[in-house]
């Protein structure tokens, strides 16, 4: 049987290990004629997911500051592909891409999808989809829609994202957020979609889930049909053509589909959506690494899941340890 060698980065957060058990569901699926060894990777040596691969975790320095160290390690232990899981990796990944050998889109969908301002401008302006009303901080003043939400343009997991129900909450969050954008709050369902797309740009596989969150992060959820949010998809993917996957949160409160926020990564929902069938990163291995065409996967819209929170212990030593730059360390 085959192996394949997968890093993942980031993995201190709920996208980076969710990589990682999207990976184990591979392992255990008795049909799946290859297995992935896993290496995690992250900026700290306190995280989580440097416990949960199948291979030694490592502490390396932030991308942006020495991208050859990343490099070297994917050429060290022979990595066939390397994950993004934090929002931070995508960019110099990016500009990295063949020699890091690394499942990450263009520059260009990265700038969109990290700048909630842009994101709003692009879905508004180029793809002329309906959006939540959104303005600069500098109209607040021309600003008449309660609630209404401010947040920083540059951020994740719902981090800095304030409901403001009057002039007087949203005045004192403007002030208090980094670089923020207003933007109309909207009432009812929400949705986290993804499109997975060919080499060439072409919408391959699509899913819409209907979630709860708590703190941006999603605690429920259950697989939907929605046509409309699927022309909507295929709308955007065709557009951004992104490598592999893609993510994207919306609210439907006039059954037209109202998108927010795009991922250009794998979202911390991929193992929500694994569970129903949709394995972003076994989509990945197949079409990037072994040139399969991509298949809609069968989804099973029978099942609601349910995230909730787990517990591991590690020694105190061990952590002090990773301190170190590119420490490895063993389960």
């Amino acid at each position: 049987m085959r192996t394949v060698r997968i890093a993942v980065s980031g993995v201190a957060g709920a996208s980076g290990y969710g990589i990682l058990k999207c990976a184990d569901l591979i392992n255990k699926n008795p049909n799946s004629n290859y297995r992935v060894e896993t290496y995690p990777l992250d900026v700290k040596n306190e995280s989580v997911g440097l416990f949960m691969g199948t291979q030694p975790g490592s502490v390396l320095p932030k991308p942006e500051w020495d991208i050859q160290a990343w490099v070297d390690f994917v050429e060290k232990h022979k990595i066939d592909l390397l994950i993004p899981g934090a929002d931070r990796d995508l960019l110099p990944f990016a500009q990295n891409r063949e020699s890091l050998r690394a499942v990450v889109s263009d520059p260009r969908v990265i700038e969109i999808a990290d700048d909630k301002l842009k994101t709003a401008l692009y879905l508004n302006d180029e793809l002329n989809l309906e959006v939540p009303d959104f303005t600069h901080p500098e109209n607040a003043n021309d600003w008449n829609i309660f609630p209404c939400v401010v947040k920083p343009r540059v951020d994740a997991a719902s981090r800095g994202f304030r409901i403001c129900q009057d002039r007087e909450e949203m005045n004192f969050y403007l002030k208090h957020t980094k670089d923020p954008i207003i933007q109309e709050y909207l009432r009812g369902d929400e949705y986290t979609c993804n499109v997975f797309c060919d080499r060439d740009g072409i919408p391959r596989a699509k899913l819409v889930m209907l979630r709860k969150d708590y703190s941006g992060i999603a605690i429920q959820a259950r697989p939907v049909v929605r046509e409309t949010i699927d022309e909507m998809l295929d709308v955007i993917g065709r557009d951004l053509k992104p490598m592999g996957t893609l993510s994207v949160q919306l609210k439907m409160p006039f059954d037209t589909p109202y998108p927010f926020e795009i991922n250009a990564r794998m979202s911390g929902s991929s193992i929500v959506r694994a569970l129903a069938g949709y394995n972003d990163l076994d989509l990945m291995i197949r079409h990037y690494l072994f040139g399969e065409d991509i298949v809609q996967p069968e989804i099973d819209y029978s099942q609601t899941y349910f995230r909730w929170y787990s517990t591991l212990s590690v020694n105190t030593s061990l952590l002090h340890r990773l301190a170190e730059k590119e420490v490895e360390i063993w389960n």
